[in-house]
């Protein structure tokens, strides 16, 4: 019989990802508004760097668990919904490392690690390479599928309960 939640470690692993993730759009945006010489913007950017590793670390740390452990129980819903589901989660991951990439490309002319240690006192211009457009942009639409991944979720626990348990939120009442 397969079991109603995921494991401990998926649980964990999504809300620790989450945290991150809504960390890192305010961040990101924070940083873009800075001058290249504030100090405030080598913290935040040491800190956006350190936290966008850690959450992809832990994303593929819960694809892992998923992978590897018991799967919950599936829940009573049409075909299509399912189907839309996967969807959402397929592109949800997608996405997440498609921003990865998109910054950790940044770090290819050696300005950004440069910057990062120091011995730049200036945050380098990236306006005008495809990576950055791609990192600035692809968090936007990343929001707009969270909010669709919230959105479903909640619509689910209301008409028929069970998807919040099954990530570590017991149902009250």
């Amino acid at each position: 019989m397969s079991p109603s939640t995921h494991s401990r470690g998926v649980q964990v692993t999504h809300w620790l990802s989450a945290a991150g993730i809504f960390a890192l759009l305010p961040m990101g945006v924070a940083m873009a508004g800075m001058a290249e010489d504030d100090p405030t913007r080598l913290l935040l950017t040491r800190l956006h760097v350190v936290v966008g590793i850690a959450t992809a670390l832990l994303t593929v740390l819960r694809l892992i668990f998923i992978a590897k452990g018991p799967r919950p129980e599936p829940l009573e819903m049409s075909t299509l919904h399912h189907l839309g589901i996967k969807g959402t989660h397929v592109l949800l991951y997608v996405m997440l490392f498609a921003i990865l990439g998109s910054g950790l490309s940044l770090f290819g002319g050696g300005e950004l690690a440069a910057y990062l240690s120091g011995a730049s006192a200036t945050a380098p211009d990236f306006s005008e390479l495809p990576p950055r457009a791609a990192h600035g942009n692809l968090p936007i639409a990343y929001l707009v599928v969270v909010v669709a991944h919230v959105a479903g979720s909640v619509l689910h626990e209301v008409r028929r309960g069970g998807v919040l348990r099954r990530i570590g939120i017991p149902r009250r009442g």
